[in-house]
């Protein structure tokens, strides 16, 4: 392998790193490292960490009450929306099982969704009407 750069004396290694150390370097007659460069403020340093932590907290309390009225609100516009008699649970007076065979009775009858417009099936004579429209 061969180096295309040039090649240093030691004497000119030394004078090019006491030229870059001069910057760095303090003289007797200078104050000690830390003086020269200034102090630490500790009052300042706790004061900031102490206001980000403050501002961090109102930030979190803030999302978070924003979180809630919007969940109060979704389920006030959702129990507006949702028909009562098909649900069952709290409020309705009914249990699972009566749901249930409800919706079972539902999905075996004739009726108007829409008196004139709209039917509702049975739900084996629809998926037997579907089966014939693929079948054709």
């Amino acid at each position: 392998m061969s180096h295309d750069h040039e090649h240093h004396t030691e004497e000119d290694l030394k004078q090019e790193l006491e030229h870059h150390d001069e910057w760095f370097r303090h003289s007797a007659d200078e104050p000690s490292h830390m003086e020269a460069h200034g102090t630490i403020n500790s009052v300042f340093i706790i004061g900031y960490l102490a206001l980000t932590i403050a501002i961090v907290f109102i930030i979190a309390v803030g999302v978070l009450q924003y979180v809630k009225s919007s969940q109060r609100e979704l389920r006030t516009v959702t129990e507006d929306a949702i028909p009562r008699g098909r649900y069952f649970g709290p409020g309705t007076g009914e249990t699972g099982a009566q749901a249930v065979a409800g919706w079972q009775k539902e999905l075996g009858e004739w009726a108007w969704v829409e008196q004139g417009s709209v039917a509702q099936v049975p739900i084996e004579v629809a998926m037997d009407r579907i089966v014939e429209q693929y079948n054709n």
